[in-house]
């Protein structure tokens, strides 16, 4: 009871600098410590750009239960969705806001060095030369500029608002939002198995459409839920509480949801594609059939399709996907086959089906910028 005492609705801001310089300790220190254990486990012995990759996932996994748990606390426990309060909503907004801070640099940390491995830079795979820091740098926000919005906005708006703008009103609305979190760990556990090349086990799959379905209920489908929860508070139908709260906040549930949807038609979409090839390749596509180890890399995630066996590249660049295949070589070039157009030159073109390259596998982490071709 002691704890509960000073953590009440009377004395947490009191403790904020506490909080806040705690978060500021708490996840940096975690991430330091998983790539410690991944790069020193005798059974892992990972190098560095592998660990910093696995680490940031494991940290966002972390931050994700935290949340999620936070919010299922706080919702349940706000019989009274607007003037029911509980203390553990403030105080985890609190620690939680210097997570978006690190969160940006860890996102830089993992684009730096795959850069630095991958040599994106230089001609032949040579490292990139000491000064062009700043170019990986503006590629970097080129690439995430989405998620960096996304957590700058957490950081200047969101927080702000949540601790003044509410006065301790609509706690229950603030849980329900923690606990949009539900779908980050199987984004990161996907990612991961990404990294390690287990596209093909049922664990992908089975992880896969439960990041789908935990995305739409707890990100998409949240927003029309809240707006029924007041609805039923206020004894007003779902389509007539728009029209009974103030327009700002209409706006500001229409500006956390724009990039909600988003992120979930990148996911439909290429769990569309994926079925697509697989379903082309099974009928015997001349061409489709020779792919290996086709990719499509997970919307939140931070790396292009995986080279494979000299696959093509198309991080940045306008060109959508990119396939490993074999059996293109001069015959395919010089035989001109129907639906193919030939990408690069010299010994390095690669043969790609024409109705592949207008498939929009683009950021926040499918190649760079979010628009088809």
């Amino acid at each position: 009871m002691g704890g509960a005492a000073f953590l009440d609705k009377n004395n947490i801001h009191t403790g904020m600098p506490l909080l806040f310089v705690l978060g500021c300790i708490f996840f940096p220190l975690i991430f330091a410590l998983f790539c410690w254990g991944l790069q020193n486990h005798s059974n892992l012995q990972m190098e560095r750009p592998e660990a910093v990759l696995v680490a940031s996932k494991l940290v966002s996994s972390v931050q994700a239960v935290m949340a999620s748990t936070a919010g299922y606390i706080v919702s349940t426990s706000c019989k009274h969705i607007i003037d029911d309060q509980h203390w553990l909503s403030s105080a985890y907004t609190q620690f939680a806001v210097p997570y978006f801070i690190y969160d940006i640099y860890a996102m830089f940390l993992c684009h730096w060095h795959k850069h630095q491995v991958k040599g994106h830079g230089g001609d032949e795979g040579e490292a990139r030369a000491p000064g062009s820091t700043w170019a990986v740098a503006r590629g970097y926000l080129h690439k995430e500029f989405l998620m960096v919005l996304h957590h700058a906005v957490m950081v200047l708006v969101c927080f702000p608002l949540s601790v003044v703008w509410r006065q301790g009103k609509g706690d229950f609305f603030l849980g329900c939002l923690l606990m949009a979190e539900v779908s980050t760990p199987f984004v990161c556990l996907g990612k991961i198995l990404i990294q390690y090349k287990q596209q093909h086990t049922l664990l992908h799959k089975v992880n896969g459409a439960l990041m789908l379905l935990s995305f739409l209920c707890c990100r998409v489908l949240l927003f029309p839920y809240l707006y029924w929860a007041y609805g039923r508070h206020a004894g007003l139908p779902l389509l007539a509480v728009p029209l009974a709260i103030p327009a700002h906040v209409n706006l500001g549930a229409a500006l956390l949801l724009a990039p909600q949807l988003y992120w979930f038609f990148l996911i439909c979409r290429g769990a569309e594609w994926r079925d697509q090839v697989k379903w082309k390749a099974g009928r015997g596509d001349p061409l489709l059939s020779t792919v290996l180890e086709l990719r499509v890399v997970n919307p939140f995630l931070h790396t292009p399709l995986d080279r494979t066996r000299g696959a093509l590249e198309s991080e940045g660049e306008p060109l959508s996907i990119c396939l490993g295949l074999e059996g293109c070589g001069e015959t395919d070039r010089h035989s001109r086959r129907p639906g193919v157009k030939e990408l690069g030159g010299g010994s390095a073109a690669k043969a790609i089906p024409v109705p592949l390259l207008h498939t929009p596998l683009s950021p926040p982490h499918l190649g760079g910028r979010g628009k088809p071709n």
